[in-house]
């Protein structure tokens, strides 16, 4: 997770220059800028974290809805932010989930949460998750970024 702001960091503004960061905020072939790909995964690791600090104060909670579906996780995203503040969000963002991840006992993974719609979610599951957003909204924003070269 710590390396995550890094990574986004390297594909969204390589070269610190007006038309670099111009360009994250530009739409891409599905409709989205990558800019606001970054904020959803800055806004998906805020409620996965969320999630994650329920399950340890907790005996399983109810979670957001959005936790156990991700077709859940429709943000508003309108972008008001510079690629700066997105950025640093990101960075704290991924640093908080990481501590949090880090801290978390091993025997702790196994604890459970219940979605809105029943069914049980592990903390594993969740921090698996966290990193298939990275992964996968890195991957989003390099083919948008590409497609507007």
């Amino acid at each position: 997770m710590r390396s995550w702001s890094r990574r986004y960091r390297l594909a969204l503004l390589p070269i610190d220059d007006e038309e670099t960061a111009a360009r994250t905020q530009s739409l891409g072939p599905e409709g989205v800028s990558a800019l606001e790909v970054a904020l959803d995964s800055v806004r998906t690791w805020v409620l996965l974290d969320r999630a994650l600090h329920e399950i340890r104060l907790r005996e399983t909670p109810l979670l957001h809805p959005a936790v156990g579906d991700p077709a859940m996780r429709h943000w508003d995203t309108t972008v008001h932010e510079t690629i700066e503040t997105v950025l640093d969000q990101m960075n704290e963002a991924a640093s908080g989930l990481a501590e949090t991840i880090a801290t978390t006992p091993p025997d702790d993974w196994a604890r459970t949460g219940k979605a809105a719609d029943g069914a049980t979610i592990q903390s594993i599951d969740i921090i698996a998750d966290a990193v298939s957003v990275g992964a996968s909204n890195l991957r989003k924003i390099e083919m948008i970024l590409s497609s507007l070269r």
